[in-house]
């Protein structure tokens, strides 16, 4: 497809296997239905270049998987963006706190995670966007960096931090009946042969 237009001097492997393939990671890309939405993630030094491209062209696409450094890519033209060349954090692409999950509000996953592990106070996707706002915004197009609609990866946090709920509470109650159980260590009987892990 001949020299490929990238922002920054960071190297990645391409290969257009398939225009809805990411040509880094080869799985399932999606399409950004607003050119907008690039020009408002692209780095300020790239907007002039961004610019020029999405004046021309439409039908970029976003890569949403975590270890793959491309974010847009086009499968008609030699051009992707990584996460270098983003002025925002992709919270598709990564793990490390902060991760933005709602962009027109700012909400973070940490947040969502402390409403429903923490304070215990959430149990719905309801609940959530009744106290943090999330999935309540009007500007994914523009705020989110995929152009679409935070409610699936809303979703996907909540999910998690409910699991994880249920996972520390069981731990809880564990310890709380471990903690019931009499203790008799101050007077331990001696194991006889036939009770001990060993014989002598």
């Amino acid at each position: 497809m001949g020299s490929v237009v990238m922002f920054s001097e960071k190297e990645v492997s391409l290969d257009w296997a398939s225009p809805e393939l990411c040509p880094s990671c080869h799985r399932k890309s999606w399409n950004i239905p607003q050119n907008i939405t690039l020009i408002s993630h692209i780095r300020e030094a790239y907007w002039t270049r961004m610019k020029e491209l999405t004046d021309t062209y439409k039908g970029f696409r976003f890569c949403p998987h975590q270890g793959c450094e491309v974010v847009y890519y086009h499968p008609d033209i030699p051009f992707v963006a990584t996460i270098h060349d983003l002025r925002t954090r992709v919270g598709y692409k990564i793990m490390d706190p902060p991760v933005p999950v709602c962009y027109c509000i700012g909400v973070l996953a940490r947040t969502i995670r402390e409403e429903i592990v923490v304070k215990q106070c959430c149990d719905t996707l309801e609940d959530i966007k009744k106290y943090t706002g999330a999935n309540t915004g009007k500007w994914c197009h523009i705020t989110n960096p995929s152009g679409r609609c935070c409610g699936p990866m809303v979703k996907r946090v909540v999910e998690s931090a409910l699991r994880e709920r249920v996972s520390v509470s069981l731990k809880d109650e564990a310890v709380s009946l471990a903690q019931s159980i009499p203790d008799n260590s101050e007077t331990p009987e001696e194991p006889t042969v036939e009770d001990s892990c060993c014989s002598l």
